[in-house]
């Protein structure tokens, strides 16, 4: 296990961190030269990533503690930005025979997963509605979320219920009396961060710049639509794709559907990793991009969701964009035993193993497979070092959400969210969150 020393300097005791001997996961995606001479520095007071040479010489800080991880990788905290739920919470169910405790409930409930994901390395997450009554959206606005449904292809609509999907006759208007508009929902900084759409339904398409310019990230999913409708979208300002291969057409070699636009021609070098940038000759102007970069996409690497080379695939056709995914679903817990739950309107669910269907048949309901095995599966998948594969679990998800400046990188001034994994099997050992140790497998 990581061991901690305290030290000194100057007399003083400011409680600064120093995570030594590491193989930190770097911005540009690539670990130290030399570990041995590596160091990270946080400061918990304020719970961020700091310049050490300038917290040391200029402000004349002292590093009280310093962290030796004896060789385990140091990763930036996953974020999950397609989780349903997990430890038997249910983010898209709301107590409607209670209204007066239901908040109160639901936000307990937000509090006990929050604490218990911290096992999996995620330390930031944007819980997951799936198609819901349009009420129910705003009961619990101030949180920030991904909403999955309503406005989804009824021939792709998966696990969600088909009398409540819809299309959007009225353009965003019709988003708005499903989402609400304003802080509480579709806003800059409103508390719907990300919507899955079917660029196909009536309405959407033309809906897509209006959400965008609102700050909210469009993705492509529960969808039957072609690759030019997909295109279309892309061009529209849509950046995410919804665990791709899932809930969308199948690949064909004379129309690829959305899964095409991972072949599509890439003008904005946007999405690829800082070491692959290119930039222009001494001299010579930049030159603006005439299409839209190619969009992110959800993997989900469990194993059933996609096959194992269908992920090398993807991975191997657009690296930059990948960014893993859990959709955990309530009964994600490892204490959970296999058999038959019940689910919404009255639905059950069968679980086995790691895979979870709707009783009696193929379809599937979620994962139970958290997003840290998605991380050493996808390693696994696609033969890629077990830090390239972090990367998609964290520096990924940060740019395509917008919250690189904060979040997903070990660079000073982000937060100091951070995970230690087991350098032999890629196992969560520590979880920190604004610099402080907030779970350890100890």
């Amino acid at each position: 296990m990581p061991t901690s020393t305290a030290s000194t300097s100057n007399g003083r005791s400011d409680g600064l961190l120093r995570f030594t001997n590491c193989q930190a996961l770097l911005p540009d995606g690539t670990l130290p030269a030399d570990i041995t001479t590596y160091s990270l520095h946080v400061d918990p007071a304020v719970g961020k990533i700091i310049d050490g040479q300038s917290a040391f010489f200029d402000a004349h800080a002292a590093f009280t503690h310093t962290i030796d991880l004896e060789g385990d990788y140091l990763v930036p905290g996953f974020i999950d930005v397609q989780i349903n739920g997990g430890y038997g919470v249910d983010f898209s169910e709301l107590d409607e025979a209670s209204p007066a405790q239901a908040d109160k409930k639901y936000l307990a409930g937000l509090d006990r997963f929050a604490t218990r994901i911290l096992e999996t390395g995620v330390t930031s997450f944007v819980p997951t509605i799936i198609t819901q009554k349009s009420d129910a959206y705003r009961k619990a606005s101030s949180l920030g979320w991904h909403c999955e449904g309503p406005f989804l292809s009824p021939h792709k609509k998966g696990a969600h219920c088909s009398s409540l999907i819809r299309i959007a006759a009225s353009g965003v208007s019709s988003l708005e009396e499903v989402y609400g508009s304003g802080p509480s929902g579709l806003d800059m900084d409103g508390a719907v961060k990300l919507l899955t759409l079917a660029p196909e339904v009536e309405g959407i398409l033309p809906s897509i710049p209006s959400l965008t310019s609102r700050g909210v990230t469009v993705s492509i999913g529960h969808t039957a639509s072609d690759i030019d409708t997909a295109l279309a979208a892309k061009e529209a300002g849509a950046r995410f794709i919804t665990h791709l291969f899932n809930a969308m057409g199948s690949f064909n070699h004379r129309d690829p559907g959305v899964i095409g636009l991972l072949g599509d021609s890439e003008t904005d070098l946007e999405t690829t990793l800082p070491t692959s940038h290119s930039t222009p000759r001494k001299g010579e102007p930049a030159r603006a991009p005439t299409r839209k970069p190619r969009p992110y996409y959800g993997l989900i690497a469990d194993g059933f969701h996609s096959h194992p080379c269908s992920v090398r695939m993807a991975y191997s056709a657009h690296p930059a964009g990948c960014v893993l995914v859990s959709d955990a679903m309530p009964w994600m817990d490892p204490n959970k035993p296999d058999g038959v739950y019940p689910w919404r309107d009255g639905q059950e669910v069968e679980k086995q193993g790691n895979k979870v269907t709707l009783k009696g048949t193929d379809t599937l309901a979620g994962s139970v497979v958290p997003l840290s095995d998605c991380v050493t599966n996808l390693a696994r998948y696609a033969a890629v070092p077990l830090h390239t594969a972090a990367y998609c679990a964290s520096s990924t998800p940060a740019l395509m959400l917008g919250i690189a400046d904060r979040k997903g990188f070990l660079r000073p001034g982000c937060d100091a969210d951070l995970v230690v994994l087991d350098k032999r099997t890629g196992e969560v050992k520590q979880t920190w969150v604004a610099g402080k140790l907030a779970w350890s497998r100890k």
